[in-house]
């Protein structure tokens, strides 16, 4: 198996280009400021769519590739880019989608497209059968010759470290950026329509200053309350 090219491209070619480009997609929307522009909305779809790039990856990794294993494939992929489509037309007109993002993208979507086509080559019988073209093989089968132990660490490693770890980091950041701009709403509004506890003047100078407060720590890109000079008001407040 692995005297074959097309077996090397797939594992040590196309593999780490895949990484690569997921772990340089998140470096765009962290330098895009994601959290103070399009936000959770966006994030959730990016988390949506590494799980869909689980469902296409594990199935090949420890079963043998036949007619099942590339149908998930061809399904997930095919629903993998009606997602990115729902995002990009959801991010472009909220936050600024530059050339070297759009070209993570095109190797986001061309990446497990090859990985596809490379799987095909070397089970074409069963990729035919995928489409009704003969008898295929629809068992889950666990692979005679699995991949090395050490290969099958690093991917496990790459994906905790280029995967997992970055993009929770995002969707936790955007999550923690829009619940601070709802307190600070909320306080803008009890400002304007003081509420019991509120209605005296210090009330009315504390409720102020925690939106001052929360309008610096927004401007600099701080999504916490730590450290917050109103912090203290706040909590007593709440």
């Amino acid at each position: 198996m692995f005297s074959d090219p097309a077996v090397l491209i797939l594992l040590y070619f196309i593999v780490p280009l895949w990484f690569f480009a997921g772990i340089g997609d998140w470096v765009c929307h962290r330098r895009t400021h994601i959290e103070r522009t399009s936000g959770l909305p966006e994030s959730v779809a990016h988390s949506i769519m590494l799980f869909q790039i689980g469902v296409m990856m594990l199935p090949a990794i420890v079963f043998e590739i036949n007619a099942a294993v590339i149908a998930v494939a061809v399904v997930t992929f095919i629903v993998h880019e009606i997602t990115a489509l729902i995002d990009v037309s959801y991010t472009s007109p909220k936050r600024n989608v530059n050339f070297v993002e759009q070209s993570m993208h095109s190797l986001l979507e061309m990446v497990p497209l090859t990985a596809i086509l490379l799987a095909a080559t070397l089970h074409w019988d069963q990729f035919c059968a995928v489409f009704g073209f003969g008898a295929g093989d629809w068992s889950f089968t666990w692979k005679a010759h699995p991949l090395p132990t050490g290969y099958l660490a690093s991917v496990m490693i790459a994906t905790v470290l280029f995967a997992f770890v970055p993009y929770l980091e995002e969707l936790f950041r955007c999550w923690r950026f829009r619940n601070l701009v709802s307190i600070r709403e909320e306080f803008v509004s009890i400002a304007h329509n003081p509420r019991d506890g509120w209605k005296d003047e210090k009330g009315r100078t504390d409720c102020e200053a925690i939106v001052t407060a929360l309008d610096q720590r927004l401007q600099k890109g701080d999504n916490t309350l730590i450290g917050n000079p109103a912090s203290a008001l706040f909590a007593q407040r709440r």
